[in-house]
């Protein structure tokens, strides 16, 4: 059975990523964003509205992947950029870009839209992941950043906290978090390594490709550590961090298999680190004789099916 990670990207409207230009458009290519009205912004999200392809295109990439954009958010026109240099045009350039090749947009951000990483831009100009959770602030992920040394390593194959029992394989014995960006919206790392050396190693490599419009936490070449998530949400508990990741089958029988990762972090007042994660496994017709997968699309019903527990002390700050 063949797994397809999937990469799902959402446009959050004129200052999420861009704006594809059609006939009429109220407001000129050369207009600087920090000097449009609220009203003026909403403008642009309607042209967006106006012209985006279907409520949620997915597209077949050559690699297997697919890479699917949703369309615009409710809260169009209500972000002000007052120190952003960036102009309609930029973020009319930066759609088309999107929207042409949306496969190499995944994974690196188009030439086109390198004037909206520009400061006062970045937080507010750049695709948002659609987890379909709160995005992660980096003061959310500042207090949890350090060296942590790994003292519990528990599963449940039945999901249930009781039966947690010790993992029976051994790994690398360390996890550092650190902050880093992601097409210019914060985000936070947490990596395994296997001593303090190979941990301060992996926090330097993370930083140095932080900000790099094709940003992965994992050079090709370097092996698969035991543990690597990356944090773009806020989770439903105060004070606890969320990453979810999928994945799909090939359709099989005209059936497809899929599973949501859900790995919530979070850090004790003695500084003691806890990374739980849950999958969630179930089924869905094929369609078009092909498996896909939207953000938020895990059926309530979905059984969790394992639950791994690590358990880490803190060791050193960064």
């Amino acid at each position: 059975m063949k797994l397809e990670r999937i990469l799902v990207i959402g446009m959050g409207c004129a200052l999420s990523s861009a704006v594809l230009a059609c006939g009429g458009e109220s407001v000129g290519d050369d207009r600087r964003l920090a000097t449009l009205s609220n009203d003026e912004l909403g403008e642009l999200c309607e042209e967006l509205d106006e012209a985006w392809p279907d409520d949620e295109p997915e597209v077949q990439c050559g690699d297997g992947s697919r890479v699917s954009f949703l369309p615009p958010v409710t809260s169009c026109g209500e972000r002000e950029l007052p120190e952003c240099p960036a102009t309609a045009g930029d973020v009319r350039a930066c759609t088309v870009a999107f929207v042409d090749d949306p496969c190499s947009a995944s994974l690196e951000l188009p030439a086109a839209c390198t004037a909206l990483q520009q400061p006062g831009c970045a937080a507010s100009a750049t695709p948002e992941l659609a987890t379909g959770c709160p995005p992660v602030a980096a003061t959310d992920v500042a207090p949890l950043e350090g060296i942590y040394e790994l003292v519990s390593h528990d599963i449940s194959r039945s999901c249930e906290a009781e039966a947690l029992s010790p993992a029976d394989f051994e790994g690398d014995g360390f996890l550092v978090i650190v902050g880093a960006d992601f097409f210019g919206a914060p985000i936070g790392s947490v990596e395994s390594c296997d001593d303090l050396d190979d941990c301060r190693a992996t926090v330097a490599r993370i930083r140095e490709l932080s900000g790099d419009t094709g940003f992965q936490p994992i050079d090709e070449g370097t092996p698969t550590p035991d543990v690597s998530v990356v944090i773009f949400c806020k989770a439903d508990t105060a004070g606890e961090l969320l990453s979810q990741e999928a994945t799909v089958s090939s359709p099989i029988d005209g059936s497809c298999e899929l599973s949501q990762f859900d790995t919530t972090v979070t850090r004790g007042a003695d500084g003691a680190l806890r990374l739980e994660t849950r999958i969630f496994s179930w089924q869905k017709p094929a369609e078009d004789d092909s498996c896909g997968y939207r953000a938020s699309a895990k059926p309530a019903t979905a059984p969790c099916t394992w639950l791994e527990v690590r358990e880490a002390r803190f060791v050193t700050a960064l």
